[in-house]
């Protein structure tokens, strides 16, 4: 009886079919987990292609950054620093009545002298540099105003390190309008003072510090 079971036709039949459902079902199984597979494959490359180009980005955010408060000092020490002009406007010790006017009216003479050198010197080489030094800071400014649309390109404007930088660039320009201001207020011989300069660095300093942080905690890297 055996022997005409497996002999029959309809077994014989039967046995084919199942070993070819069990090979399509294998090969299904097999397609189904290499695409899978690839699919993963895919999306890491993508992330590690995505993950590059953003610190690119970043790291040209971070040399603009450091270009742009590189120029901002330079400028400031030359043109937004208390001057002599400013130095002589000081409040005086009573004194005797002739000693004080003669005092008065050489100190009146020095201002003239100082204001009347701030002049020319503004009329000639050091407003060229002037312009030269402010043009610098201006391209820098320019320069993070490109890398901080990079950044939110990526990853977004609402995200912390874009929000960081953003306020970064609004520091750079208060900075570039304290210096010109400064540098009015010198040539008006009127007394400079370096505090809101100072609060500005301090808070672009704190900035630069918090993105590079949020930076290094985006990508993955290690602060050394």
């Amino acid at each position: 009886m055996l022997e005409r079971m497996k002999a029959s036709p309809d077994h014989t039949v039967l046995i084919a079919s199942l070993a070819l459902i069990a090979a399509i079902v294998a090969a299904l199984i097999a397609a189904a987990s290499a695409d899978i597979r690839q699919r993963r494959q895919l999306k890491h490359d993508r992330h590690m292609q995505d993950l590059a180009e953003l610190r690119s980005v970043l790291d040209d955010a971070t040399v603009a950054f450091e270009n742009a408060i590189h120029a901002l000092h330079n400028a400031f020490a030359r043109f937004g620093a208390p001057s002599d002009a400013a130095a002589s406007t000081g409040s005086a010790t009573p004194k005797p009545s002739d000693e004080a006017v003669a005092e008065k009216q050489a100190a009146k003479a020095h201002d003239d002298e100082v204001q009347a050198e701030a002049q020319r010197i503004w009329e000639g080489m050091d407003r060229e540099q002037y312009n030269k030094e402010m043009q610098e800071c201006g391209e820098a400014r320019d320069k993070m105003i490109v890398a901080g649309q990079r950044i939110a390109i990526r990853i977004g404007d609402t995200q912390e390190l874009c929000i960081t930088y953003k306020i970064a660039v609004g520091l750079v320009i208060d900075c570039i309008r304290d210096i010109g201001a400064k540098r009015q207020q010198a040539l008006n011989g009127v007394q400079v003072s370096t505090e809101d300069f100072n609060e500005l660095n301090g808070k672009l300093g704190a900035a630069r510090k918090l993105f590079v942080e949020q930076a290094v905690a985006r990508v993955g890297s290690q602060l050394p």
